[in-house]
This record gives C-alpha cells, structure tokens and sequence, in this order.
C-alpha cells in the first residue's frame, strides 16, 4: 500500500455493488444518521443511494468509481437527490443499462453499471450509454452519446435522448400553445389500497348481492380497463359512512350484525396481521387508505397504473377505484373529459409518455403523477366536438364489442365423438426434422405452446410452437419459470375440407389446445414416447351434424365481432391523425412517432393517410 500524499487524499478507485436496503425496513436511529450526514438520502431512500454519495466521498480528486447497482433512481421521486448529486458533484462518464434484462438470478432488480469520476460536470461532458436487451449485447461495443447539457432533476429516460422523438416531445412542451396537465387535472391519484388484502376486500357482483348495499362499493381495478373502456364487475367492501362530506369508520358495535362484518369476521386474523394498519391506529377490518369521495366519486379519467400504451377511459358513473388504477380529475367542472380522453389516449401522447416514464419487464409503463403531471396538453381546440364524438362512438363499439359471446363451448351444446385430427391431416414437409415432432428425450419439459392456422389454395395449414427448459438458459430468452418458446412452424395440412369442416378444425382445435388436461383427449405435454404432433393427432373434434347448427350462430357471433374490431381500429385511427393535426406535427413528425411504437406498416398507411385529410 502506497501512503497518500496530504494534498492528493481518496482513493485511485472505488469499485462495488452496494446494498439495496429499503429505508422502511431500517431503524429510526439509521435512518437520521444517513439522512443528516449524506444530503442524497432524502424521503423513502434506498440505502445503494448514499452508498454512491459515499464513494465519491472517499475517491480521489479527478478519480473514478464505479457501482453494480438499481437503475431506479434515475426515475423515481427518491432518487431525485442523486440525480442532483451527478449533475453537480460527480460527472457520469459510462452507463450500462440492464432495466431490460435480469442480472440476478431469482431476484426481480432493474439494475445499471455505471463510471463516474470525482468533479463537477460540464455541459459538453457526454455519457457513453448502452442499453442491454440480452446476453449477446454484453459483446457488443456500441455506445450512444448523451449530451450532459439534457439532463436535470426531473425523470431521466437515458434511452431516448437525443432521439427524434425527445426533440418532438421538447419542442412541444415548450409550445406556448400547450399546458402541463396538471393544470388540466386538479387530482392525479391512485384508488382505494385495501393493505395487502385486497384479495378479502374486493369481491366480485354474485357475493355483494348477498351483503348490505350500503357497505359495498362498485370499483375499478387497474385491469379492468381497456383504451376508451371499462368492464368491471367486482365490488369493495367499505365499513365507512359519510359525516360532513368525509368518509369516517363505521365503530365496531355497529357493523355488528350485519352480513359485512359476518364476512370479514372469518378473515379477523389474517385482517389483524397487518401491523402497519392497527399501527397506524385504523381497526383491524378497515382498509389501509379509503381515499375520500371528493377525488373518487366524480366523473375523472382512469387508468392502469402499468401499461404498455396510454389507456385512458372515462368514468361516466363515479365510481371508486382499487389502488392499481390512477384517477384524473379534472381541473374545471366544464372540462369535456371524452375530448381529454381521446388526447391522453393518443399514439401521440403515448410516444411522449414512453420517453418520461420507467418500463418495467414485458414492456409495461408505469403511471402515477410523477410521470404524468408534465405531459403536454394542447390548448387549441378547433376539433374537440369532433374527437368527443369519436371517443363517445369508439366507447359505444367496445361495450357492443364486450357484450358479444364468443366462448364457443357455449354454441356446441352436447355431442358425439368424431374424427381426430390424425384422422385428417397430412404432414408438412420437413415435419420429421422439427421440434414438434421430438420428445422429451430429446428436449427437457416439451410441450405445445401455441397453434394458428393459414388458409393457402382451398387448404388449411395448423401452424405450431414449442415450449421447453433449455439446457442453458443463458443462451435463450425464458419465462420466469425457466421456458423458452420457439416461431410457430407448419405442421398439418388439411385439405379436401368442406367450409364448415374447416371452421370446425380451426375453431374446436384452438379450444382444446388452451384447454388441454385431457379435453377431447388431447394433453399439452410431449412424454418420452410421444411427441407435440402424437399429441394432436390424438385431438378429438366432435361429429359436425352434432354442433353444426351452433357452429354456425358462433361464426356469426365472430364475424359480428370482427367488423366491430375494424369499426373500433378505423376510429381510433381518425383520433390520432386528428390529434396529431392539433399540435401541428408535420408528415415526417408523424412517421418518427409512429416508427418509435413499431406501428404496424398497414395502421402507420392508414393513419397518415387520415392524417393528409385532415392536415
């Protein structure tokens, strides 16, 4: 070891993995002492975050360090301070982002490396980013360029900067003919939080016909809801009673008796094991938050608090919402919240949305205020009669679209055996020499994973996947229950197929490939002997004179259904080209904000076609 000189003090270089510790879960005492002598630990902090602090702390001047660590601070409200900490304390020299791939195995943490050095940026300094998708792009040398002069405390995006889109998003921020939403929104908040027993709280419309009326609630729980739309069934069971305009519990004494209190009575223990809630000196058979009517019982925008595109429906009937859903209320009681709701909903929004906000595995965005408040909402208003009326229609079509049957075990009624699917197939080529046609000798866990079929020259082709635990798991994408998937591959060919007989392969096999378990004797799993195509060659369909009638009131169920899906696609086509005329986007605009969503090429046509009209 080599003494440091006096006026040279640190370290040559830091390099760790921090702990990820919640503040929750640290003592009172711990908590003061990080958050006096570190100024990066500040609200619900994570404790890798004055760890960073610490290691710049102890490196030397002009020096480097370097962490393993959660990605999360870039974007959460208590990483705000360590955003500060690298705008003015420490430069960010290299950033690896693995938000997009796990690097622990078992543990579910969205993590980075990054390089920073000892002193204070600059803004011609530049970061050298590389987001991580899978192993292969470890090998990869390539690193974006980050101009420093982009980043501020608000949410960092690192992947989208300096794209297209970011300088789009910028410019129309900074727009004068557009306001932060929320100055539009007055109320941006998630629903009723039950406390870890929503599974006891919320019960679907056959239990609460059975308990009091007044102690049941209709809500919306974040999957419930569809772009332009809600279908929801459940209810919350809610021992409280309005005093004042104010929800306040009902006393024990009083919910005594009734069918409510019966009901959570079987659940007392389990109701009372939740600490933090009798902690926080609630009884034990209340909610943890009940949230209060004023931001709950209105009309207001909702939407999923995970998402993979913006979602929004409007909430006609005020209803309450579960603690997945985020409510919007809006700012002005003549608000049009259908116009708002086409805005918010818009590929447009969602392009801008996606640059601000934190993805999580598959995909998902995450909502909440932090990431919504800033988005841009434009104040010219020249069509808004018209998105209304389009966002009325669409929500008409959706509602007729969910009404429809289309569980096709409900047409066929009961019936005889008839043939199999071997019975009726021919082989594609090259079948022999596919996975379909291996065991489990040859692949560990085999089984189908999807079926589709093709219409080709008067026949049909069943198309087919596989799924199985790859060897080494490293080289392959998996679940999280180690399964890989394969492309779906021709398989069996059908011909000489009378059109109903054709419908009936197509249809009554895809039930029974989700159904599985033996139905209609068919099972999922190859076996040593058998392989994915001895396994639907085993397939049963039913004698057609035995279904065909109700075959037949199904097909027109699903045609039905099929033109209301075109109906809902052409709509919501006309909202986004309108919306992209409203803030004034040109053609070239358009098609980056399309190409960052990967829209297909045939909606990205229609949508600027629509949009040549308008413009």
């Amino acid at each position: 070891k080599r003494r440091l000189k006096k006026d040279t003090p640190g370290f040559d270089a830091v390099v760790g993995n921090p702990p990820y510790v919640k503040v929750q879960t640290m003592p009172e005492e711990i908590k003061d002492y990080f958050r006096e002598k570190y100024s990066t630990a500040s609200g619900k902090f994570d404790l890798y975050i004055p760890f960073t602090e610490k290691a710049n702390q102890i490196v030397g001047p002009g020096k480097n360090f370097s962490y393993i660590m959660p990605s999360k601070f870039t974007e959460t409200q208590s990483g705000k301070n360590l955003r500060k900490f690298f705008l003015n304390l420490a430069t960010l020299k290299q950033y690896v982002d693995f938000s997009d791939y796990q690097v622990f195995e078992d543990v579910i943490t969205y993590t980075c490396v990054f390089v920073a050095q000892r002193n204070t940026p600059k803004d011609d300094n530049e970061i050298d980013y590389k987001k991580i998708y899978d192993r292969a792009d470890l090998e990869k040398g390539e690193f974006n360029k980050i101009r420093y002069k982009l980043l501020d405390e608000d949410t960092w995006n690192l992947s989208k900067y300096g794209s297209e889109l970011y300088e789009i998003s910028k410019e129309l921020k900074s727009s004068e003919e557009t306001v932060d939403l929320d100055t539009v929104f007055k109320h941006i908040s998630k629903g009723i939080d039950p406390g870890g027993s929503t599974d006891i709280f919320v019960v679907d419309e056959e239990r609460a016909q059975n308990l009091e009326e007044e102690l049941v609630k209709p809500v919306i729980p974040g999957d419930s809801i569809s772009k332009y739309n809600i279908e929801s069934d459940q209810y919350i069971i809610f021992p409280y009673r309005k005093d004042s305009g104010e929800y306040v519990v009902i006393p024990e004494d009083e919910l005594e008796g009734t069918e409510v209190y019966n009901y959570l009575k079987d659940y007392e223990e389990k109701l009372k094991d939740r600490d933090y809630v009798l902690d926080a000196g609630k009884r034990w058979y209340e909610l943890w938050n009940e949230r209060q009517p004023k931001n709950q019982e209105v009309e207001k925008l909702v939407i999923c608090n995970m998402s993979k595109e913006n979602r929004f429906a409007y909430d006609k009937k005020s209803r309450n919402t579960l603690h997945t859903t985020y409510s919007l209320v809006p700012e002005s009681p003549e608000a049009d919240i259908a116009y708002l709701n086409g805005i918010l909903s818009s590929k447009l929004l969602t392009a801008i949305f996606s640059i601000q906000s934190t993805t999580v595995k598959g995909g998902y965005y995450r909502y909440n205020r932090m990431y919504l408040k800033d988005l841009p909402i434009t104040t010219k208003d020249h069509s808004k009669e018209q998105v209304s009326n389009l966002v009325e229609k669409i929500s008409k079509e959706k509602s007729e679209l969910n009404s429809i049957n289309l569980n096709i075990p409900d047409y066929l009624g009961n019936y005889s055996d008839g043939e199999t699917l071997g019975d009726l197939y021919t082989p594609t080529e090259g079948l022999s020499e596919r996975i379909l046609s291996d065991t489990t000798v040859d692949r560990n866990n085999l089984r189908i994973g999807n079926v589709g079929f093709e219409e080709e020259s008067g026949q049909i082709i069943l198309k087919a996947s596989a799924r199985y635990k790859p060897e080494n798991e490293e080289e392959f994408e998996t679940d999280r229950w180690g399964y890989t998937e394969t492309e779906m591959v021709p398989a069996m060919k059908f011909t000489g197929l009378s059109e109903m007989e054709k419908t009936l392969v197509k249809e009554f096999t895809k039930l029974a490939v989700d159904e599985a378990g033996g139905f209609s004797n068919f099972r999922e799993n190859a076996t040593k002997s058998k392989s994915i195509i001895d396994r639907l060659e085993e397939l049963t369909l039913p004698k057609l004179e035995d279904v065909e009638t109700g075959l037949k009131k199904y097909l027109e169920e699903k045609e039905r259904a099929e033109k209301l899906e075109e109906e809902i696609k052409e709509t919501d086509h006309k909202i986004d080209a309108i919306v992209f005329d409203l803030y004034d986007l040109t053609e070239e605009e358009v098609k980056t904000v399309l190409d960052s969503l990967d829209t297909p090429e045939d909606e990205k046509e229609d949508i600027l076609e629509k949009f040549r009209e308008v413009n």
